[in-house]
């Protein structure tokens, strides 16, 4: 296999030079890419005490790399017939990964010192599951939010499964109605856990007004607390992009818990997408802000919490035209306040999609998701690492977006519960 973004002696010289001009600013950046002919990209990173873990995708298979922290390579493994959608940490060190095996959805434990198998389960069905996002959970088990055809209330249907520690389901719950749905994100709270998903998006032509972003909060059992639907402001908006992906992230406050949930809007009637922000208490939006490029059409794939959980970080991807596209990095307080917000790689460089993001263990960040070059043709999966407070040339100013009229709080329209 080719593994893009290898050096030789001359170009590890460039690049410590490169790194140190670059690295007297308020930040860095670090750019590899990693594939070969084949259609690769990078779904999920981790930041792990000693470089960060990418799942992915090579041609029609699952990989697994494992880089150091200046992203070179030091292991990578292929799972065949598969894709890998969602990597985390376990609780011994080592990684858990699921997305699909066949027309399963696929969880498998990896030891992070060579990526060899330790265990593997599939579940599904008849049908076709896929698995989006694993987390540990207290309890030393996963939690895993997914999508399955196989079981559940109509077409594609949300799917929640909680496993011990060597994969075995404990319980699943399957959420949604008969039209496609999809579960995309869950995380465990203090008192259960937090599913992001689209619900009713009804892919027979009755309109995108009938389907939304679905937040689902439940007890540790997986029963429904509550549950909310949260529409695009306009049925036209930028076409099928509108409610297609939501990314959540429960944030603690002293003892209050707020879930912050990104996803792709329209600004003011207008029929290019904008990143959206949205703080919620119990299931009731508090606010909603654009984090969104004020002059160029993007959509949000990724939120997280800073490292220091006071502040998120979010990832998606701007000027998505077909021709040219770049990694877009939004930085934000716990209001929604625009901190900084930058556009990656720094040079024009082909088609470059965000699909996560991480905090890395000095306090910058770590992103993956691919870039298609167009003189090779080629998709790659794509690493960018940066610093604290991004790569400070060209970086946008807060008082020139706000003079603009661009940050401003809207109504919201909600579904049904």
């Amino acid at each position: 296999m080719n593994h893009r973004g290898t050096f030789g002696w001359s170009g590890f010289l460039l690049a410590v030079l490169l790194f140190s001009l670059v690295a007297g600013a308020s930040g860095f950046e670090i750019t590899k890419k990693f594939g070969g002919p084949e259609r690769d990209a990078g779904l999920s990173v981790r930041s792990t005490y000693d470089g960060f873990i990418i799942a992915g995708q090579h041609g029609t298979d699952a990989w697994l790399v494992k880089t150091d922290k200046s992203g070179n390579i030091k292991w990578d493994k292929i799972f065949g017939n598969g894709l890998a959608k969602s990597v985390a940490l376990t609780k011994d060190s080592n990684y858990v990964v699921t997305g699909t095996k066949g027309s399963n959805l696929w969880l498998a434990k990896i030891d992070r010192a060579n990526g060899a198998l330790k265990w593997e389960k599939t579940f599904g069905g008849t049908g076709e599951s896929v698995g989006n996002c694993v987390r540990p959970t207290s309890d030393g088990g996963y939690i895993i939010a997914g999508t399955t055809d196989s079981k559940g209330a109509g077409m594609d249907d949300i799917w929640l499964i909680k496993t011990d520690s060597q994969g075995n389901a404990n319980w699943d719950k399957t959420f949604g109605g008969p039209s496609d749905d999809a579960g995309f994100e869950v995380d465990q709270t203090d008192d259960g856990y937090v599913l992001a998903g689209r619900i009713g998006l009804d892919l027979n032509g009755a309109g995108l007004d009938s389907g939304g972003i679905r937040l689902i909060k439940t007890d540790p059992a997986g029963n429904i607390r509550w549950r909310r639907t949260y529409l695009a402001t306009y049925p036209d908006c930028c076409g099928s992009c509108t409610g297609e992906r939501g990314s959540e992230s429960p944030v603690k406050v002293g003892n209050e818990i707020y879930y912050y949930l990104a996803l792709t809007r329209c600004y003011d009637g207008s029929t290019a997408s904008n990143g959206w922000l949205l703080k919620i208490d119990d299931g009731q939006p508090l606010w909603e802000k654009n984090i969104g490029d004020p002059v160029i059409e993007d959509f949000i794939s990724d939120i997280q919490p800073t490292k220091d959980g006071k502040g998120l970080i979010a990832v998606g991807t701007s000027g998505s035209d077909g021709s040219c596209a770049k990694v877009y990095v939004v930085r934000a307080d716990l209001d929604g306040n625009i901190l900084w917000m930058k556009e990656y790689p720094q040079a024009i460089d082909g088609y470059n999609l965000g699909n996560s993001i991480d905090s890395t263990q000095n306090g910058g960040y770590v992103i993956t998701g691919s870039s298609y070059d167009h003189q090779n043709t080629d998709d790659q999966m794509l690493l960018i690492i940066v610093g604290p407070s991004g790569v400070s040339p060209g970086s946008s100013s807060l008082q020139n977006l706000t003079t603009q009229g661009w940050w401003k709080r809207r109504p919201i329209k909600f579904g049904p519960s």
